[in-house]
């Protein structure tokens, strides 16, 4: 009887420690700094046009968008499928599909899977199956197609010629199993929207390379999650990488940017892999996260971005508290109470003119929506020039932003209730 009495005391005193311990972070409201009234970025309505639909092109999620204002074409990227519209009438032109078949890209290229003796399927180094291989490897093609789903994941203008990552699922079978790497597989579209080339990525156990971003210059970008912790912003500490650099041929050189100490304190890996953005700007690769607020090049921070109405500090603080208080209720964290721990959220970016424009979310209860975004204006080594706010409508959500250098525009990607729109604002 002592021992359950002095258990039941200890578990009450534990709850109740736990309970004064989450109530401030429950009950936080992020302070609200002074900011200045800076010159604004000048943008003007230019039109809207809607994106046509059909019965075998019905868009469910925009993920990824780029516009060559050249040729007059935009492309989005819808599930696993890419389509192509004309940039002034909406237009649908065509549809790539990442389809099954696309797997055997993977097989034929010579690319491996990578070695990590942590793992028992990945301690001898073997082939990638073509599908024509199945049936002597034991694989049943009409299983494989239930696993391989392929899909498209980001698309980018760079000089007038689209390119998009999808991500390509090939079987290999290690030691002991059956498995199936996701592979990074980089498509060059020529100037009649179809696949002229491809490049597969090569993996490397450091850094399994998502195609969540990426950028080409002479070399290409992409964002690279790693499983293990490595030497980090010039060897001042160890954290895991986000992002890497490929030759073109997709051989991989080395780890540019890791989790900053922030994210550290957030979870490191059990937060889930963070992704960055790449951005060139006066021919110099950015680097954004979602919740750092700063510019990064290849190793080191650039700059921090200003005038921002919040900080995310506490966030990083409390976040890990937050979730162990979510666990102990068997609840799921509450939208609300990260929003006030993350005020500030940067979902996009882009270059004009040598100029970077992060584009940031902004949560405030004092908005209809509860929140806003904004956009802001700076020269290349960090100085802040202009900014500008805009407001989102309940019926009418901006669900994805796309800038147009040919005709300086910003284009808003919007889901009503019947139909999606790009509505287009002149940049100045």
């Amino acid at each position: 009887m002592k021992i359950i009495l002095i258990t039941f005391v200890t578990l009450t005193l534990i709850s109740s420690n736990c309970t004064m311990k989450t109530q401030h972070i429950l009950e936080y409201k992020p302070e609200k700094l002074q900011t200045q009234n800076l010159n604004k970025i000048n943008i003007e309505p230019k039109g809207i046009i809607e994106i046509e639909e059909d019965e075998n092109n019905i868009i469910q999620q925009i993920t990824s968008v780029a516009i060559i204002g050249e040729s007059n074409t935009l492309a989005l990227i819808n599930g696993k499928d890419l389509l192509f519209y004309d940039n002034t009438t909406g237009k649908f032109i065509k549809k790539i599909e990442a389809t099954f078949e696309m797997t055997d890209l993977v097989a034929k290229s010579g690319r491996k899977p990578y070695i990590d003796s942590n793992y028992e399927r990945r301690k001898v180094e073997v082939p990638y199956i073509s599908t024509t291989n199945y049936t002597q490897n034991g694989i049943d093609g009409e299983i494989a197609q239930q696993f391989i789903k392929n899909f498209f994941m980001s698309l980018k203008n760079i000089n007038n010629t689209f390119y998009s990552f999808g991500t390509i699922y090939c079987y290999y079978i290690g030691s002991s199993e059956k498995s199936i790497d996701n592979i990074p597989v980089l498509f060059v579209l020529n100037d009649e929207l179809n696949i002229e080339s491809y490049v597969v990525m090569d993996l490397n156990k450091n850094s399994h390379a998502i195609a969540y971003d990426f950028y080409i210059n002479n070399y290409i970008y992409l964002s690279a999650p790693g499983m293990y912790k490595v030497p980090a912003f010039g060897g001042e500490f160890d954290s895991y990488p986000t992002a890497a650099k490929y030759d073109l041929e997709g051989n991989f050189i080395k780890s540019v940017s890791h989790m900053t100490n922030n994210y550290l304190l957030k979870g490191g890996l059990k937060n889930g892999w963070v992704y960055p953005r790449f951005i060139e700007v006066n021919n110099h690769i950015m680097i954004v996260y979602p919740e750092e607020l700063a510019v990064f090049g290849e190793n080191k921070k650039l700059f921090d971005l200003q005038n921002l109405p919040f900080k995310n500090d506490s966030g990083f603080v409390y976040y890990q508290d937050y979730l162990r208080y979510c666990r102990s209720k068997e609840m799921r964290p509450d939208i609300d109470v990260i929003a006030r721990l993350f005020p500030i959220k940067i979902i996009d970016a882009f270059e004009n003119e040598n100029k970077f424009y992060p584009i940031i979310l902004v949560w405030d209860k004092n908005k209809p929506m509860g929140f806003y975004y904004l956009i802001q204006e700076y020269t290349s080594d960090g100085k802040l020039l202009r900014e500008v706010a805009l407001d989102d409508e309940p019926e009418n959500q901006i669900r994805q932003f796309a800038f147009n250098k040919y005709d300086k525009e910003l284009v808003l990607f919007k889901k009503s209730k019947t139909s999606w729109t790009a509505e287009k604002w002149s940049l100045r």
